[in-house]
């Protein structure tokens, strides 16, 4: 894939890059209102697309053949030193 170019703009206090749609598709990112970690090293700033707590569940349990538990099975209360909020 050719380089795809784009421009730093003003956008209040801090600065904005638009990722064109080509770039996102070529990336394999979908979705609005995604969260992104970023990582900045010298002359780089590196976009990783980072997954919300269901979709990782959803991973985590992905292809799982099990039965779900029973309410009698779970236990509801504290178990360990868990702090209330």
């Amino acid at each position: 894939m050719l380089p795809i170019t784009t421009s730093l703009k003003k956008w209040g206090n801090s600065k904005g890059v638009i990722i064109p749609k080509k770039a996102l598709d070529s990336a394999g990112i979908q979705g609005d209102d995604m969260l992104f970690e970023i990582q900045v090293e010298k002359g780089a700033i590196t976009l990783q697309p980072k997954k919300d707590g269901a979709a990782r569940m959803a991973a985590l349990f992905e292809g799982y053949q099990g039965k779900a538990l029973e309410s009698e099975e779970i236990h509801w209360g504290t178990v360990g030193e868990e702090i209330e909020l």
